[in-house]
């Protein structure tokens, strides 16, 4: 199992406190380009259509881990 299979996995048992930088951290890894300029939001976008929107609070709330780890799945 490989870092990132694993990660997800700990997100999908534990996705109730998880910090931004594993997100960004995960998302870029999967290649997405992260676009934060100065605002209180994330914004991971891969491709023109797809748009992922978390914002920086800490933790994250568990919404916006399950919309990332949908967003890697259905990538699969």
């Amino acid at each position: 199992m490989s870092k990132y299979e694993k990660l997800i996995k700990d997100l999908e048992n534990n996705p109730k406190n998880v910090k931004i930088e594993t997100i960004i951290k995960l998302l870029e890894s999967a290649g997405y380009t992260t676009h934060n300029k100065g605002s209180s939001h994330y914004q991971f976008r891969k491709s023109k259509k797809d748009l992922i929107t978390i914002p920086r609070h800490r933790p994250i709330k568990e919404i916006y881990v399950k919309i990332a780890l949908k967003a890697l799945k259905d990538e699969k």
